[in-house]
């Protein structure tokens, strides 16, 4: 089963690709903070450029669905393995750095917005994106 919840709202965002830290993720003065969960906030526009691009990967071929439960799964639980297959997918979407590794923002966000379940392709997985905004 495959769910996509809500519609893009951006778009066109500076990328995570070549993002190191969170400071040199500069969205201005006025960029709104959207409270995730209690006690986490990111910016409006990173918010919505990830949740662009995991709604990208949700309508995409097999592979990239298979990467966005491989994300969720690694920024739930951090000694996850299988991440390593999905890596050069989501470089292509920006939701790695280069080092293969995920910005701390990106994870909150995932961690607030993806839903993933079942554990093989035999048994069934359900992918699920859910709306920070509502």
């Amino acid at each position: 089963m495959l769910t996509v919840g809500f519609r893009s709202y951006l778009s066109s965002v500076p990328t995570l690709q070549n993002y190191k830290t969170k400071n040199d993720i500069n969205f201005g003065n006025r960029s709104k903070l959207i409270q995730l969960s209690p006690g986490v906030k990111e910016a409006e526009p990173l918010v919505k450029q990830v949740i662009t691009k995991l709604e990208s990967l949700l309508k995409s071929n097999l592979l990239d669905q298979l990467a966005f439960y491989d994300l969720a799964k690694k920024c739930k639980e951090p000694d996850y393995q299988d991440f390593v297959h999905s890596v050069g997918i989501l470089k292509k979407y920006g939701l790695v750095q280069e080092n293969g590794k995920i910005h701390n923002s990106v994870k909150k966000i995932v961690n607030a917005t993806a839903e993933v379940s079942g554990s093989n392709l035999k048994d069934g997985l359900t992918l699920k994106l859910v709306n920070p905004f509502e």
